[in-house]
């Protein structure tokens, strides 16, 4: 570090002798005119050097200057003075420059020849390191210190004290108190340990300043704050800092120097620091007698005072790596600290290399890493940490550790499991019990549908779980699952599948036909399916053997309505011999009875329409006329005698009409 000087006394009035930095900006030129004049202070010890210290930032924040100002006695006019001034560039204070030596810098005129004020100083910051094992404030109340200490960190002006104390203790005490704060506040604090009346920086008391007259305090008794606050009420980390600044070889200040960029000027940052080595020095010191800090305690000062990724970077640098983790805990409890802090976010985690370290857990245990995916599937409240490690669970697990994950937690689980592709074409879900199956099919978007390949393992679960189905899925179900239209028949003649994939199944009629062949018996579903989806005239149908008919024919049930009545009658024209008897014996009576009493729907008669007939205005209204007429036609122009209508009917009413119409 290259430290400037000047030297100021008497030259025909108070003045500039010399300097190493003569392009010094007014303004700074003018503050140092001013605070290096006589501030009427004098020692009252004959045996000690009578002089004082000052120290305050230039108004350009390039420098900090520490003045030493010597009553010059030796002037024939009084008031004169020596005052030599270092200037240190703020921006150059590294994290090894020590305040509490510079005093060894300063040195009084002896003569006329000011050259060496000219001069630069150029210094080695680690061979700055004090000597002296001994703190000053070892030598002061320790009340009296921390609540100075947070009076300055705290940016409050004004303190007057009381000089009760040597000028080389004083002196001591306001360089060590500059070396235990952060760089960027020495902008804010202006010190000064003797003056006779209250001295200003620009328009503001000094931060702090020893005075012999006006109203001062004692720093030693007597003092305002004793008996009103404890060491208790100032703040663990605070206490922390001037605790270990008491102890030989104290580290602390080059630690706070080393995080300065990232405190600036802030209290509450530095706060969280002075924390933050507090909770590491419990790390590093305890043992079996003592309680390991709670890593959860780090990330609360440190995403307190640091939310943004920008922020904090140092502080994260260190205090998220895994050599400062594991002092506190293994990586597996750091991840899962992580993930239950409200609103971490991916930036963040990009700094702790999170993603990294989440790979290296499961590589190197990974019983330890389904832990701490089971204990993240159980927070509630889910952050950007809690969604990767679930997500990379996903990727990295196979079915049978993953999916217990999934039932247990569903809450958590689904809203990830809908959107992850990857999951999704695993077919994992197949697996899953059959509320959660049903839910997760739902939500799928046919987007996935030409990725998936486990039709046939899909259609079995949607059948045994009867699973709604919307249109879009049941066609590429019944599409690529292997014999789909047999296996979705043979549940439906059993037991409710969904209609959807049911009705999927009409555009594959000759497969619907080939099952009807080889049945036993129908069901009431199979029964529905057949009368509404079937066309009885349709060319396959007309060319299938009514054998294979005669059991549908006869899996007549309660229950059933006119569409089955009318799929029989309609059916009974395909053929021209005894079967067609046999189908209309089954149907004719039905339909003309619904038909006189008015209830026959509509959509059956358009159905059947085809096989009546009219034969003039007196048929027009009466749609029992025109279904004999047309029975009647079609028996006759087939060759059948009119003893068919014995066969067809068992109502005298209807036979009579039918002759009639013969």
């Amino acid at each position: 570090m290259v430290i400037e000087q000047t030297l100021h006394g008497y030259d025909m009035g108070h003045g500039l002798l010399a300097s190493s930095l003569p392009n010094l900006a007014p303004e700074d030129q003018a503050l140092l005119f001013k605070l290096s004049d006589w501030t009427g202070f004098h020692v009252l010890n004959a045996n000690e050097e009578d002089c004082y210290l000052t120290a305050y930032p230039l108004p350009s924040k390039k420098y900090y200057a520490i003045a030493k100002t010597w009553y010059a006695d030796e002037m024939e006019r009084s008031g004169c003075v020596w005052t030599h001034t270092l200037l240190i560039p703020i921006d150059g204070i590294s994290q090894e420059f020590d305040f509490r030596t510079i005093i060894d810098l300063f040195h009084r005129p002896n003569n006329k020849n000011f050259s060496d004020y000219n001069l630069s100083i150029e210094i080695e910051d680690r061979k700055m390191k004090s000597l002296n094992k001994n703190s000053v404030f070892k030598n002061f109340d320790f009340l009296s210190i921390i609540f100075l200490y947070t009076f300055l960190i705290s940016k409050n002006k004004g303190a007057c004290l009381k000089i009760e104390r040597s000028q080389c203790e004083l002196q001591e005490l306001i360089l060590s108190f500059l070396q235990y704060l952060p760089v960027e506040y020495l902008q804010y604090t202006s010190l000064c340990t003797g003056t006779d009346t209250p001295r200003k920086y620009e328009n503001e008391l000094f931060s702090l300043q020893f005075v012999t007259g006006g109203r001062a305090v004692s720093i030693d008794k007597d003092s305002p704050w004793e008996g009103k606050v404890s060491e208790e009420n100032f703040n663990e980390g605070i206490r922390y800092i001037i605790n270990e600044s008491l102890k030989n070889d104290d580290e602390t200040p080059y630690l706070i120097r080393l995080f300065s960029k990232d405190i600036g000027s802030s209290e509450n940052k530095f706060i969280s620091v002075a924390n933050l080595l507090r909770l590491l020095d419990a790390a590093m010191t305890h043992d079996v007698h003592t309680e390991r800090p709670d890593y959860n305690d780090v990330l609360y000062y440190i995403f307190t005072a640091f939310p943004k990724s920008q922020d904090g970077i140092i502080v994260k640098d260190n205090f998220l790596s895994e050599r400062v983790v594991k002092l506190f805990c293994s990586e597996s409890e750091f991840l899962y600290d992580v993930v239950t802090y409200k609103g971490m976010d991916k930036a963040n985690m990009a700094l702790m290399s999170f993603t990294k370290r989440l790979q290296n857990l499961k590589d190197d245990d990974i019983s330890d890493f389904y832990s701490l995916v089971n204990d993240v599937a159980s927070i509630e409240e889910i952050n950007d940490a809690t969604i990767e490690i679930l997500t990379y669970a996903l990727e990295q697990l196979n079915q049978q550790t993953i999916n217990p994950i999934i039932e247990s937690h569903w809450e958590t689980m689904f809203p990830l499991i809908s959107k992850d592709k990857d999951f999704i074409l695993k077919c994992y879900w197949l697996d899953f019990n059959n509320e959660h199956f049903s839910i997760f099919f739902r939500s799928l978007s046919l987007d996935v549908a030409d990725g998936i390949t486990k039709w046939n393992e899909l259609l079995d679960k949607i059948l045994s779980v009867n699973c709604a189905t919307e249109e879009e899925w049941a066609a590429y179900i019944v599409k690529h699952a292997d014999d789909s239209v047999i296996k979705i028949l043979d549940y439906a003649n059993v037991k409710d599948v969904p209609q959807n994939l049911l009705q999927e199944c009409k555009l594959y009629v000759k497969k619907c036909l080939q099952w009807i062949e080889h049945q036993s018996s129908f069901g009431i579903n199979t029964i529905r399916f057949v009368s509404n989806t079937i066309k009885p005239s349709c060319l396959e149908v007309r060319q299938s053997h009514p054998s294979m008919w005669m059991v549908y024919l006869n899996s007549d049930k309660e229950g059933l309505d006119y569409t089955y009545y009318s799929f029989i009658f309609s059916l009974s024209f395909n053929w021209h011999d005894e079967n067609s008897l046999l189908f209309l014996s089954h149907s004719f009576d039905r339909i003309y009875i619904a038909l006189s009493k008015n209830i026959f729907p509509q959509k059956e008669w358009e159905r059947i329409e085809p096989f009546t007939e009219d034969r003039g205005s007196i048929f027009e209204w009466d749609k029992c006329k025109k279904l004999c007429a047309g029975v009647a036609s079609y028996l006759k122009s087939n060759g059948f005698d009119k003893d068919a209508i014995d066969k067809i009917s068992s109502e005298e009413k209807i036979k009579k009409r039918l002759r009639k119409m013969w």
